[in-house]
């Protein structure tokens, strides 16, 4: 156990250092969360950044022990050890737990508010993943016809209609493509992104429920929330993340938060699943870890390493992480070292291509952080503009 600690704590360092590099090299703008009609402040938001990217480098550590025992054996399964696992669907529940807690406090925070802007809104959202998903999606298509030597496998209409289904954004099922497993290249991550649309989808009912305005085109979004719900099986990390908008905010939760002890019921509370081999999606566990989320959003930095300014820097790239590294993993291990050679590697060996990889990994997330998600971030003003004024030209004309 001490050296899976170790070898953590290596390839955080690796990170770190190679994000404090770039950080050196370019002018990189840092993104924070859109903070508009939201009167969360950026106190309380600087644990959260740092959590962000130390879920996102846990996924990679999770995905890099799935790939090595898929190499050795050809079945892709969850880590043999509790620790792993929960680096990944642990994670997982802790994004979910962000995504309401964010989203749901901007509803709190403007009840009864009839100029609550949800065309912003959902703007922002769409050019927060599609871009990077849409990148993404084409370098894994890119592997696809390298993988089949650029020849035509499926038929030309089933080939053209999973591909369609796989620029949908994750709301249509996702098939093989071409006769290779796209999920197995993006090791299974983008099986959160219907969830995550889910609730964005049915943040109107809660505010109509907060009695804020939702002007009626934003019903058919509500449709398709509820048709997504009606397929998903994970509710509760969500509803974990909503009730603690409310309880962040009491003064007593805030006082402990910010004592030292609060820093070791994090932990505890973390552990405490995974010393007794609880599955992540148990409701004991998900309370034990909705413990440890509630005290950080009230201003816990964990010793002060969540708050400090390389992993807030993790934090900014964390979506690029998190998207971007099982294609890294994949085309190392298929194309760069090969299955055959891969299998050879000794433990130690592994654990050395994981260490290259991950400066490069990092390197790449800082570039599509500031070519891709910064200008799509920075650019939600201006196309929320352009809808608006498009449609209110259509109705003109009418």
């Amino acid at each position: 156990m001490l050296y899976i600690h170790l070898l953590t704590i290596a390839l955080l360092s690796i990170a770190v250092g190679t994000l404090f590099f770039w950080d050196k090299l370019l002018t990189t703008t840092t993104t924070k969360p859109d903070l508009h009609q939201s009167t969360l402040s950026k106190n309380h938001l600087q644990s959260l950044d740092g959590l962000r990217g130390l879920l996102a480098s846990f996924v990679f550590l999770h995905h890099a022990m799935i790939w090595y025992f898929y190499i050795q054996n050809g079945v892709w399964q969850s880590p043999p050890t509790y620790l792993f696992y929960y680096f990944g669907t642990g994670s997982v529940l802790f994004f979910f737990m962000i995504t309401a807690f964010l989203f749901f406090s901007k509803i709190t925070s403007n009840a009864n508010s009839k100029d609550f802007d949800w065309l912003r809104l959902y703007v922002s959202r769409f050019l927060r993943i599609a871009p990077l998903y849409l990148f993404a999606v084409f370098m894994m298509f890119g592997f696809v016809a390298y993988e089949t030597n650029f020849t035509l496998i499926d038929e030309i209409s089933e080939l053209r209609e999973n591909a369609i289904h796989w620029l949908f954004f994750g709301l249509l099922s996702l098939q093989e493509l071409n006769g290779v497993d796209a999920m197995r290249i993006f090791a299974g991550v983008v099986w959160t992104l219907p969830y995550e649309w889910c609730f964005y989808f049915l943040l109107p009912i809660w505010g109509l429920l907060y009695r804020i305005k939702v002007p009626k085109v934003f019903y058919l979004i509500i449709i398709l929330g509820i048709i997504l719900a009606g397929k998903n099986r994970i509710y509760l990390p969500f509803f974990l993340g909503m009730l603690s908008v409310y309880l962040y905010q009491l003064r007593f939760v805030q006082s402990f938060a910010n004592h030292p002890i609060a820093s070791l019921v994090i932990i505890t509370s973390c552990s405490l699943p995974i010393l007794l081999s609880l599955n992540p999606l148990d409701w004991e566990a998900q309370l034990c870890l909705f413990t440890a989320f509630t005290l950080i959003v009230a201003g816990n930095d964990l010793f002060g390493l969540l708050s400090a300014r390389p992993m807030r820097r993790l934090g900014d790239i964390s979506f690029s992480i998190y998207l971007l590294h099982p294609l890294v993993l994949y085309c190392t291990m298929k194309f760069i070292i090969g299955m055959d050679r891969a299998q050879q590697l000794s433990p130690s060996e592994y654990i050395g291509v994981i260490f290259i990889i991950t400066p490069i990994l990092i390197t790449i997330c800082c570039f599509t952080f500031r070519w891709i998600e910064s200008p799509a971030i920075a650019s939600v003003n201006l196309w929320t503009q352009k809808i608006r004024g498009f449609k209110q030209l259509i109705f003109k004309k009418q």
